[in-house]
């Protein structure tokens, strides 16, 4: 984890201070917020997509991605393995964002996961296909 702040630190010419209270800034600020519906309807995403978007992809109401972020290795046997990511070879948080088409504003954040979770589980357990069929309805 400093690694990833001295690197930020680093990248913009700032404290390492700096970097860690932004970070928890938006930490606290996702964490306040993250209860506010920002679903957009189908009419208002279609009206500004673009037009090859709509021609191939008409139903879209998010676009997905299953996310993994760099933990600090955990000391305790169980939690080690269920943290280490195949893919990353690296013990991970794992979560899935959703981004609203077009504008890409981010309108789903799952909460976190182990890293050794499959990318299929992380769908089924984040509760979006809910969410999902609420605004479908």
């Amino acid at each position: 984890c400093n690694l990833l702040v001295a690197d930020l630190a680093y990248r913009f010419q700032v404290s390492h201070l700096t970097i860690s209270r932004v970070f928890t800034t938006w930490v606290n600020f996702y964490h306040k917020l993250k209860e506010i519906p920002i679903w957009p309807s189908r009419s208002q995403i279609q009206s500004s997509m673009p037009t090859q978007f709509c021609q191939y992809y008409p139903n879209t109401r998010i676009i997905i991605d299953a996310t993994e972020i760099f933990i600090q290795k955990p000391t305790e046997q169980n939690a080690m393995l269920l943290t280490v990511s195949s893919y990353k070879n690296h013990n991970t948080g794992k979560l899935l964002a959703g981004i609203t088409p077009p504008s890409g504003a981010f309108s789903f954040i799952s909460p976190m996961y182990r890293g050794s979770i499959s990318n299929r589980q992380l769908f089924i357990e984040s509760g979006l296909l809910e969410k999902l069929e609420q605004v479908t309805l």
